[in-house]
């Protein structure tokens, strides 16, 4: 099941252009997107974070991909994301998107509101709501979503 993830991001990011020059390129960057995404999903939000993640779980990354020369340091992150294509990146982040919300299809999804403490907003007169999904069969936190009003299914 695992590697079968791993393929799907694979084939959605492969064709991304690598624009380091050939001595830049100790990392592989599908490896660098790999740990990238994998530490999104895990609520890492700096470079930081992601290369203390990457190293962290270097063991479980090494399953399906070689990491010959471990994992990047946050300053390579850093570069290395900085000088993608940034329309190029993200048009082959919403095709791996797409594919996985149409494998959720058929899923039994249990959604969840919140509303925010100390997040009124005096423009609009009212708190922030968020509402977020959670997809049971295949353990899927879907993104949270910030909805206008509380309401209730009919």
């Amino acid at each position: 099941m695992a590697t079968v993830f791993v393929g799907k991001i694979y084939k959605h990011f492969v064709n991304l252009t690598d624009t380091r020059v050939n001595r830049g390129r100790n990392y592989p960057l599908m490896e660098l997107i790999f740990v990238a995404l994998c530490a999104a999903i895990c609520d890492c939000n700096a470079w930081t974070d992601v290369a203390d993640f990457g190293r962290d779980k270097l063991t479980w990354f090494q399953k399906f991909l070689p990491f010959r020369n471990g994992i990047a340091s946050h300053d390579t992150f850093s570069e290395v994301f900085a000088r993608l294509e940034t329309i190029e990146f993200y048009a082959a982040l919403e095709s791996w998107a797409r594919e996985l919300a149409v494998s959720l299809r058929g899923e039994t999804v249990a959604f969840d509101g919140k509303t925010l403490r100390g997040s009124h907003d005096a423009s609009a007169g009212r708190r922030l709501k968020m509402a977020s999904g959670y997809a049971i069969n295949s353990f899927t936190t879907l993104p949270c979503t910030s909805v206008k009003r509380k309401s209730r299914p009919a």
